[in-house]
């Protein structure tokens, strides 16, 4: 690829890429987002005087302990496993169905919000927040034809 073309360049900021080049990139902006997600816990926790939920005694017990092996033990098989027998969408050589990459900004979002419970929000507000976002005139009324 050409690596004096602005938009070839400006493009693949938004990809974790064929040969996942942009996965530290990624990596990085996930850990974020989980440290942000533990203050948040923790601050509310403590402006509650919370005590942990999730003690030291339970992590150390055998019940524990076997669940949270399978859970890992789960996740390395099956990320294993789609691995090697998914469909290559992300490679610019498999066009088929029209299927690309995701791009990061995207796959972080929907991480993001559903690790806070995006399920409180109004389907109104989406449309309206959305048509900003995409600098549309405000208004449609939260109605998806009034977009159109």
């Amino acid at each position: 690829m050409d690596e004096n073309n602005d938009t070839h360049n400006a493009i693949s900021a938004y990809f974790i890429g064929p040969r996942a080049e942009n996965l530290d990139n990624f990596r990085g902006n996930v850990t974020k987002i989980l440290k942000q997600l533990k203050k948040a816990r923790i601050r509310y926790a403590d402006s509650n005087g919370d005590t942990d939920y999730i003690t030291s005694g339970n992590k150390e017990s055998e019940q524990y302990k076997r669940i949270t092996d399978r859970f890992e033990k789960a996740v390395n098989n099956t990320a294993n496993l789609l691995g090697k027998h998914s469909i290559p969408f992300w490679s610019p050589r498999y066009q088929a169905h029209m299927g690309t990459d995701l791009t990061m900004p995207s796959l972080l979002g929907y991480f993001m919000a559903s690790i806070y419970n995006s399920n409180n929000v109004a389907i109104e507000f989406v449309f309206k927040s959305l048509s900003f976002c995409l600098t549309y005139a405000n208004n449609g009324g939260g109605h998806p034809r009034s977009l159109l």
